[in-house]
């Protein structure tokens, strides 16, 4: 049979030498090529196939190919010289086809599969160069070169991992996407044209031009007067009437939004969600990204129809529900200037593979298992939350004493996964937590927590028991100094449990001190020393006064490579995940930034008793072997009456003071008091907390006047068991700085 062979040229040497080595096989002359070792002596019948051999070859390249191998005598010689010619590997070579392939851009509207074997082309040239891309490398080259119109599909497949991220998988989902894109766009236009020219309209019923048997009056009024007669049903207003006459063959756009106040919501920038809409309709102009005009109408729900005055494409900035920027084109838009809101049709998005998802608080847009915006439900209808909408802040006086957003806020704002992990798997005790209904985004954690999205890699533990290794890092210096003169804090992590200590420097030097005391109370504790302690290379940490404690103790030191934080990731995510919770616990405590040592402490205290990825239990129960009590927690900054003893005061003195929580003690089984006005801490058990008060503090953090370090003594342990029973170390009055024990 003839195989079709397309000739050789300058960019298809690869796939050309595939199927001339096919082609010759079959015909039993890729000998003469490989080995194309010729016998001894030359027989007849060699040469004879030799010469047909280089026939082929020869008649199967482009004439500007000729040159390369005219003087060539014998099969192999033919051959080499074509794949020195095209496999040559030069500098200048590699950089033209390298920007080529990054400049290569996919057009709207042509063949993906066209495309996507020029791509392949491209990388089978670089690679006869000698440079091969790697999968993971092509992939990206080809997310680079797509439009806006794949934005969606782009993020839902960036969101899979590296293992599922193949090019097969790219390039099968690209071609249906471009299918579903561009393939009805032929249809479309027909119907655009065939819709643009409408015959007269004949009513079925009276025989007259210029309305249809549902809007006609005469078949109106009979039906009327039919369902009067009989009884069975009374008269309905006019526009009630037209609105029941809508009938499902007729295939003009219609949408059941009626006119009316919507909220105030200016409308450029609100988009309300309508599963009866049969397209997406908006009423702004400038929101546009391309415009066609052309006239046609709308079928409201009071049977009016208002007018079309063109259609195109709209870019438009919602959010995910990580409260990302996700940019949405919305093809095939109306353009209706009276409509009094935008809309967005469940039938279109559906007809994309987009799925709705509706409940009694909001509705999600989900593209391949990705949530690509949400929707909050104001009133009885879902409008789509925009970026940059101001979100709803944290409210207390409309919660219950223990809903979810009360524990949010007494559990340091961790996320709402760990409050429910810690209810499924019953891993604390004295939680009780009550559905209040409400769902609102809580601001404090935006203002404190929000970071650019990561690359998330599983990180692997290798510790087997506690002590093998200790994570430290210093975070510092802090802006504001404490009243204790501190502006550092030291965590220590014990990677089996991820347990931490948090220590409060004045000075990194005292960096070694605090790991000396470290070491000892954790020997005093476990009957053991760590195995590890693993930093980064900072002069705090590689002091020859410090190696030299190590050596003396058998304590491996482990540093990581100089501009490599990531090989110490533990230390950095745990100063990174304090400093967050202690931002927003001030921030919700409206709490001046000078109080940093309290939040941070307080922060440790929490997150050594709340669930970690790292982890199957808390690291409170894998440290000491104990489920932790969470029934003593109270939100950090909330006001409480501490008890005056009857010694301090005389008969007719107030029996309790005004203070504000701000920790929980190392040292005793009490809560950290702060007085507002004299910013003294008192250390009291005896306090009546309003937590979730609607009252002000009567006095402004930032009216707080200065005291000695005696009052101070700010936060020193995040490990604290209510009630206190193990081993606990004072701290020097002078020093900002305490241990971390429980």
């Amino acid at each position: 049979s003839k195989v079709n062979v397309i000739r050789l040229n300058n960019r298809n040497y690869r796939s050309w030498s595939f199927k001339v080595q096919m082609l010759m096989r079959r015909e039993g002359t890729w000998c003469y090529v490989d080995p194309g070792v010729a016998p001894n002596p030359v027989t007849p019948e060699w040469q004879d196939g030799d010469s047909k051999a280089r026939a082929t070859i020869a008649l199967l390249v482009e004439d500007n190919q000729h040159n390369l191998i005219m003087a060539k005598t014998t099969a192999k010689t033919t051959w080499d010289a074509l794949k020195a010619h095209h496999q040559k590997a030069t500098l200048t070579g590699k950089v033209s086809l390298l920007k080529e392939i990054c400049s290569a851009n996919y057009k709207e509207g042509e063949s993906m599969e066209e495309f996507l074997y020029e791509m392949e082309e491209m990388y089978s040239r670089l690679e006869n160069c000698g440079e091969k891309l790697s999968q993971y490398m092509q992939v990206a080259m080809i997310l680079r070169s797509l439009p806006k119109a794949f934005d969606a599909l782009t993020t839902a497949l960036e969101s899979r991992s590296d293992a599922e991220l193949t090019k097969e998988l790219v390039k099968s989902k690209l071609i249906d996407e471009s299918e579903k894109l561009y393939g009805e766009k032929t249809s479309e236009e027909r119907v655009l044209k065939a819709s643009s020219e409408v015959k007269p309209v004949v009513c079925y019923f009276c025989g007259k031009a210029g309305h249809k048997k549902w809007n006609c009056k005469d078949f109106l009024m009979q039906k009327s007067s039919s369902e009067n007669t009989s009884g069975k049903k009374k008269n309905l207003p006019k526009a009630e009437q037209k609105v029941r006459q809508v009938r499902e063959t007729d295939f003009r756009s219609f949408t059941f939004m009626v006119r009316g106040n919507v909220n105030n919501r200016p409308r450029s920038h609100s988009w309300l969600i309508d599963s009866g809409a049969t397209s997406h309709m908006c009423s702004d102009r400038s929101v546009f990204s391309r415009f066609e005009n052309s006239r046609s109408s709308v079928t409201v729900a009071d049977g009016n129809e208002i007018r079309v005055e063109g259609t195109g494409d709209c870019l438009i900035e919602c959010v995910n529900d990580s409260g990302e920027l996700i940019k949405l084109t919305l093809q095939g838009v109306l353009y209706v200037p009276t409509l009094e809101s935008n809309m967005i049709s469940i039938s279109k998005l559906t007809s994309k593979n987009v799925r709705a998802e509706f409940d009694k608080t909001g509705c999600k847009l989900v593209y391949a298992n990705t949530v690509v915006a949400i929707g909050d439900k104001i009133g009885d209808m879902y409008w789509l939350r925009m970026f940059g909408e101001k979100v709803l802040k944290v409210e207390s006086k409309r919660h219950s004493k223990n809903c979810q957003h009360s524990w949010h806020r007494r559990l340091g704002h961790r996320d709402p996964a760990v409050l429910e992990e810690l209810k499924r798997n019953s891993l604390v005790k004295g939680i009780n937590v009550v559905d209040c209904g409400i769902r609102t985004t809580c601001e404090c954690c935006i203002e404190g927590k929000m970071s650019r999205p990561s690359f998330p890699k599983a990180a692997e533990k290798t510790s087997k028991n506690i002590l093998d290794i200790i994570h430290t890092d210093v975070c510092g210096p802090m802006d504001v100094v404490t009243q204790g003169g501190c502006r550092y804090y030291m965590t220590m992590i014990d990677d089996h449990s991820r347990y931490t200590h948090v220590f409060f420097l004045k000075e990194k030097s005292d960096v070694e001190q605090r790991i000396r005391e470290f070491v000892r109370m954790v020997e005093t504790q476990f009957g053991r020393k760590p195995q590890i302690i693993r930093s980064d290379q900072g002069g705090e940490y590689s002091g020859k006064a410090l190696r030299r404690f190590y050596l003396d103790e058998g304590i491996k030191a482990e540093y990581t490579a100089a501009y490599s934080p990531q090989q110490n990731g533990v230390s950095e995510r745990k100063n990174r995940s304090l400093s967050e919770m202690g931002r927003c616990l001030l921030l919700d405590a409206k709490m001046d930034n000078r109080f940093w040592a309290e939040a941070i402490n307080t922060a440790c205290y929490l997150q050594n008793r709340l669930p970690s990825a790292a982890v199957d239990r808390t690291p409170y129960e894998i440290w000491y072997n104990r489920k932790p009590d969470l029934n003593h927690l109270k939100r950090f900054g909330c006001t409480g009456y501490v008890l005056i003893p009857s010694v301090k005061r005389k008969k007719l003195d107030v029996k309790a003071v005004k203070m504000t929580l701000v920790g929980y003690s190392s040292e005793h089984k009490a809560y950290r008091m702060l007085d507002m006005r004299t910013g003294e801490i008192k250390i009291s058990r005896d306090v009546r907390f309003l937590e979730f008060s609607d009252e002000f503090m009567e006095a402004k953090s930032e009216d707080i006047q200065p005291r000695s370090a005696e009052l101070d003594r700010p936060a020193d342990a995040g490990s604290v068991e209510w009630p206190l029973e193990d081993f606990s170390k004072p701290a020097d009055v002078n020093d900002d700085a305490q241990s971390e024990e429980d």
